[in-house]
């Protein structure tokens, strides 16, 4: 993201030990998992639109194989995948 003119906001404590965290006010730990959600959010966004490029180049055959990795990856990482 070094072309883009957004600043992530300071979320104080954001890796907290869960010690740390039990003292926080419940404010704060709402606005820790909403960035860790929008990161998230953003990682996957990001992933899409190159998995997108990247298909953009091959051929219906080489399309196939790379779906079905991209496919085995993401059930291994508990990642749901955009439906055709």
């Amino acid at each position: 993201m070094a072309h883009s003119n957004v600043e992530m906001l300071p979320v104080a404590a954001a890796d907290a030990t869960q010690r740390e965290q039990g003292e926080m006010a419940p404010l704060q730990l709402q606005l820790i998992i909403k960035r860790q959600k929008m990161q998230l959010q953003l990682k996957e966004t990001m992933l899409k639109a190159l998995l997108n490029l990247q298909y953009a180049e091959l051929n219906e055959r080489q399309r196939r194989g790379l779906h079905e990795i991209v496919r085995i990856n993401a059930g291994m990482l508990k990642m749901e995948l955009p439906h055709e």
